[in-house]
């Protein structure tokens, strides 16, 4: 489908399977064909696909990403997933991309990334649930 030129069919594709499924596959693409594929894809789909893919493939793709793209992605991404893959990227994609995210995800990106590797703060997520007193 993607040398075919078939977008709308690797969109359709990608909805029908669970994102896991689609990472799988995608790693075996070169990033600048598996941004190919998840660029096809809606949004918050993209980014449930793109935060399944290996960490390495993940630095991959967004190094060959412009700014608006890499902040859009992974916006929608968990908070926890979102801090390490930032602390992966190279200082000057770091510096690039910081400025650009909404203020609420600077300050959970710097707070989660400020804890050291093997604390539990390292591994916990700022995401939590409330419950009405009833419950």
């Amino acid at each position: 489908m993607l040398s075919k030129g078939n977008f709308e069919g690797l969109k359709d594709f990608c909805e029908t399977r669970h994102p896991a499924e689609i990472a799988e596959l995608l790693s075996s693409l070169t990033p600048e064909d598996a941004w190919a594929v998840l660029k096809n894809t809606g949004y918050p789909l993209r980014s449930e696909i793109f935060s399944r893919l290996y960490e390495n493939l993940q630095v991959e793709i967004i190094g060959t990403l412009k700014r608006n793209d890499i902040v859009k992605l992974i916006t929608d991404m968990p908070p926890d997933e979102r801090a390490d893959l930032f602390k992966l990227l190279p200082e000057d994609k770091q510096r690039a991309v910081l400025p650009a995210l909404a203020q609420a995800e600077r300050e959970d990106i710097r707070r989660l990334t400020s804890y050291d590797e093997g604390t539990a703060g390292a591994v916990m997520t700022s995401d939590y649930a409330t419950l009405p007193p009833s419950v």
